[in-house]
């Protein structure tokens, strides 16, 4: 293995030193290599073995003098040579067999240029390689050896040009932000699938006629390791293309996908050198941190890297720059300037015509006419509050207070045109959708709301009794039965998540079902309540501990889904209920040891979300909603001893939380977020024996919770959250070998457990039991056995 290693070392720092001058070349090596002889030897072998007479490298139009071009190479007719390199040349080559047509290209590796057990490891990556599809890669089709014992690879044949050719022909500054963008979701794919490039340089980009980008060459991909290196890589001073520095580890420290983000933080500087021309503070924010030296100070993950490169480029808050409330403010108003002067004033003349026409409403005797047409404007008004500019100022990140305020200032003038005795039907159903708008942004809703449980339980209360009432009265009517079952959708989440009653929950969930079952699939709104009834009925068993039960449900939601009209179940709101609905499903099946298909759902599960993100990238939903199937995936890779592959899908969620939590202008949905998915994080951090960084994570969360507890109004949800964060923080503590701490966590955590008015099966028959067991042994001082269950 020390002959691969030593040659992956050296193949990147070999097309580097062909690429100089002869008289050159050594002094590179000795720079390059330090102190170590064996990388300087390798080196100089390689280069021997070129013949630079012979082999030069070039572009689609290069030759090699006097080395024969061969005639065939596997399946393939070579027709002419593409290019060369340290590893070997690359050919066109075309399908000669008669049964299709194809034209590839054909990279043969030269005889000399790897060791024996790097050609087995390079035959080997070549399998996975192939399983790489994704419109940004070059698919890799096929391989062998020659007769002689060359190994070779079969790819896509990309009829383009090298990157830094296609700079040189002076793209827009959008479309080099594009074609950035798609790299990057090359090499975030490429790392979902356990591969990282480590070569990353233009030479290894190619732009085809449509300005599409190609990420080719793994030639010396590999997969991750568990933990990124210590130190920044060294930094080639000279590369194939003028201007740029691929980046090439020091001796002994290792490669991960923090290696590929450092190299498309280089990728940025030379693709977008202030293009702009402002002296892009944001963007060099952007840089600094894919470059950092440190390597935890990076980016967590390619796709995180992008969300700022999207947020930069739509002029939104980024999150490289760690900006205050000053910073957020100017970013919003830049980017919705004329929006912000004609909403203030909109918002002005909203507030003088409600206050005109309700007095002419005062009035409505003298005029019944004019009363009626006061009546219509007073409701289009209050409907434009509560519902369109609800809806549109709902896109903003942060948005929670200004929505809630909204919904409070409709909600006045409805009320006041629900109370008269002939007010119309559709008006009652607006006033009580109205207040379930209000519930959601101000406690009871999962994005974007306010953390005031108490207080939207209270709303969701008002909702109920103009609703229920209307529904009893007016059955048939779909309008008043789809408002209906909005509201008992939102009271099968309330009774779980806010007052952890799941036989509640489970009563809604049913009676949700029971009114949607005529016609489920009448439309969007119709499946998506029912699919969430169907998902809401999965909770109430799971909160029970019944996860045989909840796997049924979950898997009737997604059959469900699936077996809907295609208009339908690719609808944005169902394929949002879909993630979340195959996330839980793979925490059924991992609760029910099936670990094959927990981590199939949710990695479809991260798929849709990652679609739907790019697909709507101004709606913070779905950032978050990413993080959580993220969140999971890292539990399982986790269970599944995978640290190396859970502490990427972690980091990524985790990088998602804190660029919410910058943008969440104090809701609680951010904290909330941050605090589920730092708990993870501080579990691996621990597995790792990086204690000091898990104690800090566990700190973070406990106090989230404690903030979310007091927001909430002391409801019994945010305290069963609070004591299972305290559960596992004492894990983290005592495997960190703080002891006083470990205890005196799960002696709160049993604390809030007991004083909770409704406490879950699962709760009262398996975690206090373990949790008492862990407090005797604490108060004994002897040794806690207990604790690697909790």
């Amino acid at each position: 293995m020390a002959d691969a290693a030593l040659d992956a070392r050296a193949l990147p720092l070999l097309d580097a030193a062909l690429a100089l001058p002869p008289d050159a070349r050594d002094a590179f090596i000795t720079d390059a290599s330090g102190d170590d002889p064996a990388l300087a030897a390798r080196l100089r072998r390689l280069l021997a073995a070129s013949d630079d007479s012979r082999l030069r490298t070039g572009s689609a139009a290069a030759t090699v003098a006097d080395a024969p071009m061969p005639d065939r190479i596997g399946r393939y007719r070579i027709t002419r040579l593409i290019g060369v390199g340290g590893m070997g040349a690359v050919y066109r080559g075309e399908r000669d067999t008669g049964d299709f047509d194809h034209v590839v290209a054909i990279k043969l590796i030269r005889p000399g240029a790897l060791s024996d057990v790097f050609i087995e490891r390079f035959a080997r990556e070549r399998q996975t390689l192939a399983r790489l599809s994704h419109p940004h890669i070059a698919r890799l089709f096929d391989g062998g050896e020659t007769p002689a014992g060359e190994p070779y690879i079969v790819m896509e044949f990309v009829d383009g040009i090298r990157l830094d050719e296609w700079l040189d022909s002076g793209p827009t500054t959008g479309a080099r932000t594009t074609l950035f963008l798609d790299v990057c979701s090359a090499v975030g794919f490429a790392h979902q699938n356990l591969i990282i490039h480590r070569d990353l340089t233009p030479a290894n980009i190619l732009v085809d006629r449509n300005d599409n980008a190609r990420l080719i060459d793994f030639g010396i991909a590999r997969p991750p390791l568990a933990s990124p290196p210590d130190r920044v890589p060294g930094v080639v001073a000279r590369s194939l293309t003028p201007g740029f520095a691929a980046p090439e580890r020091i001796a002994g420290d290792p490669a991960t996908t923090l290696s590929d983000v450092y190299s498309l933080g280089v990728l940025l500087a030379l693709m977008l050198p202030d293009t702009t021309g402002r002296g892009d503070a944001d963007l060099a924010a952007i840089i600094a941190r894919a470059r950092a030296v440190d390597p935890q100070a990076r980016y967590a993950s390619v796709d995180a890297l992008s969300a700022d490169v999207r947020a930069w480029q739509r002029g939104d808050v980024v999150a490289a720059r760690n900006g205050g409330r000053r910073y957020r403010i100017g970013r919003f108003v830049a980017r919705h300037r004329a929006g912000v002067a004609a909403g203030t004033t909109a918002v002005v003349m909203l507030v003088g015509a409600l206050g005109t026409t309700l007095a002419a409403n005062a009035r409505a005797e003298t005029a019944r006419a004019e009363a009626e047409q006061r009546f219509a404007q007073t409701r289009a008004i209050a409907k434009s509050l509560l519902f369109d500019a609800y809806d549109e100022v709902g896109k903003v990140p942060g948005s929670a207070i200004a929505r809630a305020k909204l919904a409070e200032t409709g909600q006045t003038y409805l009320l006041a045109l629900a109370g008269q005795e002939d007010a119309p039907r559709d008006v009652r159903v607006e006033t009580g959708l109205g207040f379930l708008r209000l519930a959601k942004v101000v406690g009871n809703g999962g994005d974007n709301q306010l953390g005031r449980l108490e207080d939207g339980n209270k709303l969701i209360g008002r909702a109920e009794a103009i609703l229920a009432p209307l529904h009893r009265r007016y059955p048939d009517d779909p309008a008043v039965t789809i408002a209906y079952a909005d509201l008992l959708v939102e009271q099968t989440a309330t009774a779980l998540y806010t007052d952890n009653d799941p036989p509640l929950a489970k009563r809604k969930a049913l009676e949700t079902r029971r009114l949607l079952a005529a016609d489920p699939a009448r439309n969007v709104d119709s499946a998506r309540l029912y699919a969430l009834a169907s998902q809401g009925l999965g909770d109430s068993y799971a909160w029970g501990d019944d996860y045989a039960a909840a796997r049924t449900e979950y898997r009737a939601t997604e059959a469900f889904i699936t077996g809907l009209p295609p208009a339908l179940a690719t609808a944005r709101p169902l394929r949002m209920v879909r993630s979340a609905n195959l996330r839980l499903l793979g925490e059924a099946n991992h609760k029910l040891g099936d670990e094959a298909a927990a981590l199939a759902a949710v990695d479809q599960a991260v798929a849709i979300n990652r679609t739907l993100v790019a697909a709507y990238p101004d709606d913070p939903a779905l950032p978050r909603k990413l993080a959580m199937s993220l969140w999971y995936r890292a539990i399982l890779q986790r269970a599944g001893h995978d640290e190396a592959a859970a502490m990427f899908s972690i980091g990524e969620a985790t990088d998602l939380a804190r660029a919410l939590r910058v943008r969440s202008n104090g809701d609680a949905t951010s904290l909330q977020l941050l605090s589920t998915v730092g708990e993870v994080q501080a579990q691996l951090l621990g597995d790792l024996g990086r204690h000091a960084q898990a104690f800090a994570m566990s700190d973070e969360v406990i106090a989230a919770h404690r903030r979310m507890v007091a927001l909430a109004g002391d409801t019994a949800g945010a305290r069963r959250s609070m004591a299972t964060a305290l559960t596992t923080s004492g894990g983290n503590f005592y495997i960190g070998g703080a002891r006083d701490r470990a205890c005196a966590a799960w002696r709160e955590a049993l604390a809030l457990f007991e004083g909770n008015r409704n406490v879950g099966e699962g709760d009262r028959t398996k975690l206090m039991p373990r949790l008492r067991g862990a407090i005797a042994q604490c108060t004994a001082g002897a040794k806690v056995t207990v604790f690697d269950d909790l």
